[in-house]
């Protein structure tokens, strides 16, 4: 390369300095290092026959032996001598002598000293001559004025030419160094250039070279290609690395040639070397930049290509050479993107392929486009391409990186996720079961139709409907079974009122209609008695012939109530009075029947204050494992101590806190207390399991739910992976994509979910697989009659192989009896928690338990 590289600049020497005696000297230096004398001697003859100018030219050895010789058939009056000594070999040195005309001496542009005196002479004898013609004739004037100016050009370009060659050669000095070196390696000759270059003097240089040189490995392939070079061998340009005298390491391009006497032995090697520090450091640079990038995209999954602007490929990793399919690839050393990502022999273009290496290069920027495939098989795949533009220390553009993402998949998970929004958002305001509107439906329905009939002084009735003896078919048959009834009721009641009215399901066997625009009473007793009518009509379901009866308790607007939670309250109370009056059967409500809501609001009164002065408190029954019978974790359950009542069953408060909204208040103390005393449990004790806490409803769905529990988590000194949250199917199911949210938020802090008493709810498997739970509890309704009922051994058995594929714990509560324990065991559930073990204790006792409880025996 360096060769080339100096034979291009000799050459541009050569066109702007024809006859260049530095040049000539060159060109017969190279001929008499090969030792080609007849050759040298037709280039002497041919290059005087060619330069009239030239009068006499000698090439002879410092003895005055003559090895070419040409001289001009006319001599002229007046010469011009000039010569060079040629160094051309260890020991060989000739002499070329030039004699040229004086006359043509300005034809030389390399000869720029005496060329110049002698066009200054003559422009001067010029200028006189035409300052003299001027006087005569202001023609002759003008005339001569052009020629002078015409001259002054010729000067001009002249001085120009000679700058430009003066340039170049100070050019090559300061980046090029010439030495000979005999065949041991000792250097005989060294060009003074090696000073500009590497800062050493000729001296210095010819006695400590070796000392100079870097340890860079490089250095044993140059000290092989010089061994090379003394035995006679024509090497390619090697790289050196050496020692600047400022102590920086230099990077050198080196070319070798041998030398040979008359006898074609060697007898040394003459080299040239070119500073190509800045290059290689550059070069070195781009390839650790393309060692750390080739790095990086080897780790990405996704197919990732650089592409240069030509669109050939000079980087990519794994997954992009997966693509490569060589029958599609002209040049498999310079593959185009096209042809490996498309299998096609020219760019992208169109809609469905738009080209991300034209779109980066116009923006300049990020770019992402979307291409649509069809695969071999006909399948058609989405890929989004990616691209970034990689820019030199310049800002411009010289190649881009390009990632492949394959978004089919996402695309048609996009599509079915705005399909399940739509889903999701029925969901939200229908019942999953029945397809009717659910709580929150019915919610609004109501206050519109309030507000209608307001305006327009309207009455509207609400209709409170629970199946009676459901739960007892449920229970017996299976909750297969009670579905259907639910779903088939529900098509009944639809089938028993106008267009105009809305039935919707509340939960459980709980349904409401509002029936809109009554004159009198008699439409909704006829109403009323068509449902009757039709719900007592009996179910065919799975081989058995069922009967449920339902009670119906009825308010009227305006009559009874003017605000949508007084018509349902008035509405509910009337339905526990149809029960009361033999069930199967309506009543319309009376304000006798606010005696019952009177002694709810003594027990409200009586619970608040229970609230505020701590009379409720916290009894712990142990979690076991079902393997080892050791204690894991406990259940938090509330008990209130009625100064006057007495104990007072949960049964009966906690349905009334739910009604009132005192239950935040008392699942905040309840959750108050219990973190507090798993703090100083898991501190004496390392428990491997949790503290399971109840969630209510109306907790569940409070705004600040995540706020106050993290609150007293944080104030208590207790980890949320100490506690567990059980909260009912049912519950999660009032609003099932608020749930979602709440939940995953829950879990995200730490906290683990269980859905408590499953099997006794309304949610659909297909639904359950969405919630970010941990845990199944089964149902203590379920676990009792195992020994005796096929029905709930199969549903229990159901119930843990579907908590095991979806990757949950189950834990059976209510278990009394070994056999019950034992075939929960051997069905894989994980822990038991019943009076088989223990009764729910106060935390004095529950310290106890802890401290020495072997029940490895049981």
């Amino acid at each position: 390369m360096a060769n080339n590289h100096l034979q291009h600049e000799l050459e541009a020497v050569s066109k702007e300095s024809k006859n260049s005696l530095h040049l000539i000297s060159i060109l017969v230096k190279e001929k008499l290092q090969k030792r080609n004398y007849k050759e040298t001697q037709n280039f002497i003859l041919n290059w005087g026959e060619k330069s009239p100018q030239i009068v006499e030219i000698i090439l002879s050895t410092k003895n005055d032996y003559k090895l070419a010789h040409y001289r001009h058939p006319q001599k002229p009056t007046k010469e011009l001598v000039k010569q060079v000594d040629i160094a051309y070999s260890y020991t060989g040195t000739a002499r070329l002598k030039i004699r040229r005309s004086l006359d043509d001496v300005y034809l030389n542009q390399k000869d720029y000293f005496i060329q110049y005196l002698i066009i200054y002479f003559l422009i001067v004898a010029v200028s006189t001559l035409l300052v003299y013609i001027n006087i005569r004739t202001h023609n002759q004037k003008e005339q001569l004025t052009k020629e002078n100016i015409q001259r002054i050009k010729a000067i001009k370009a002249l001085e120009k030419s000679e700058s430009k060659y003066r340039r170049l050669i100070e050019n090559l000095k300061k980046h090029y160094f010439f030495y000979t070196h005999d065949t041991e390696g000792i250097f005989t000759y060294i060009s003074h250039s090696i000073t500009g270059i590497l800062g050493y003097t000729q001296d210095e240089f010819l006695k400590h070279y070796k000392t100079y040189l870097t340890n860079d490995p490089m250095n044993k392939e140059a000290h092989l290609c010089t061994g090379k070079s003394i035995a006679g061998e024509q090497q390619a340009p090697y790289t050196l690395s050496i020692y600047h005298k400022n102590c920086s390491a230099r990077y050198l391009e080196v070319t070798e040639t041998p030398l040979f006497d008359e006898k074609n032995e060697v007898i040394g090697v003459e080299g040239i070397a070119r500073d190509i520090t800045e290059k290689y450091q550059t070069e070195q640079e781009k390839l650790e930049q393309q060692q750390f990038l080739q790095q990086i995209i080897d780790g990405i999954t996704d197919a990732v290509m650089v592409i240069n602007n030509d669109y050939s490929v000079s980087m990519m990793n794994p997954s992009a050479k997966k693509l490569i399919n060589n029958d599609f690839i002209k040049d498999i050393n310079r593959p185009k993107c096209y042809e490996i990502s498309h299998h096609q022999n020219s760019p992208c273009t169109g809609k469905h392929h738009p080209c991300p290496l034209k779109l980066t290069l116009e923006n300049k920027t990020v770019t992402s486009v979307l291409h649509k495939h069809i695969t071999a098989d006909g399948e058609v795949r989405h890929v989004e391409l990616t691209t970034s533009p990689l820019k030199d220390k310049d800002g411009n553009i010289y190649a881009i990186i390009e990632s492949a993402h394959d978004i089919t998949q996402f695309l048609e998970i996009q599509k079915e996720l705005n399909e399940r929004s739509l889903e999701l958002d029925h969901l939200a305001h229908h019942d999953n079961l029945t397809k009717l509107p659910n709580r929150l439906l019915l919610s609004d329905r109501l206050d519109q139709t309030l507000k209608f009939a307001h305006r327009h002084n309207k009455k509207i009735a609400i209709l409170f409907i629970d199946l009676d003896n459901f739960k007892k078919v449920n229970d017996s048959l299976g909750h297969s079974v009670g579905d259907v009834i639910l779903q088939e009721s529900a098509q009944r009641l639809n089938n028993c009122i106008r267009e105009t009215d809305t039935v919707a399901r509340l939960g459980g066997d709980e349904f409401t209609i509002i029936i809109n625009d009554i004159k009198d009473n008699d439409i909704v007793t006829e109403i009323a008695t068509k449902i009757i009518k039709a719900l007592q009509e009996k179910f065919q379901i799975q081989g058995h012939d069922l009967y449920v009866t339902t009670s119906i308790g009825i308010s009227i607007y305006p009559d009874d109530a003017t605000s949508s939670e007084e018509l349902l309250r008035n509405a509910d109370a009337a339905m526990y009075k149809a029960k009361d009056g033999g069930r199967n059967t309506y009543r319309y409500y009376t304000e006798d029947m606010t005696q019952k809501a009177f002694e709810h609001i003594l027990m409200e009164s009586s619970l608040r204050y229970a609230l505020e002065q701590n009379q409720l408190t916290v009894y712990y029954q142990p979690q076991v494992s079902a393997k080892n019978n050791q204690i894991i974790g406990m259940e938090a359950l509330v008990r209130w101590q009625h100064p006057e009542l007495g104990i007072v069953s949960p049964a009966q408060f906690i349905p009334l806190a739910e009604k009132t909204g005192l239950i935040i208040q008392l699942g905040e103390q309840v959750f108050d207390i219990s973190t507090k005393q798993m703090a100083v449990w898991m501190k004496d004790y390392q428990l491997t399991g949790r503290m399971a806490i109840n969630l209510s409803g109306k907790q569940f769905q409070q705004a600040q739910l995540l706020e106050v529990l993290s609150e007293k988590l944080r104030n208590n000194n207790c980890k949320p992976e100490w506690i567990e949250l059980e909260i009912t199917e049912n519950h999660v199911m009032d609003d099932p994509v608020k749930a979602i949210d709440t939940l995953q938020k829950l879990q995200d802090m730490g906290i683990e979910i269980a859905i408590d008493d499953f099997g006794t709810g309304y949610s659909s498997l297909s639904y359950l697989k969405r919630l970010p739970i941990n845990k199944l509890k089964i149902d203590q309704s379920f676990v009792q009659d195992i020994l005796d009922d096929e029905d709930d051994r199969i549903i229990i058995k159901s119930t843990i192989s579907l908590a095991k594929n979806m990757n949950l714990n189950v834990i059976a509560e209510g278990v009394e009896l070994k056999e019950q324990k034992d075939f929960l065991l051997d069905h894989g559930c994980d822990l038991i928690q019943g009076y088989y073990y223990s009764r729910p204790v106060p935390g004095k006792e529950m310290t106890d338990l802890l401290k020495s409880t072997d029940w490895s025996s049981l």
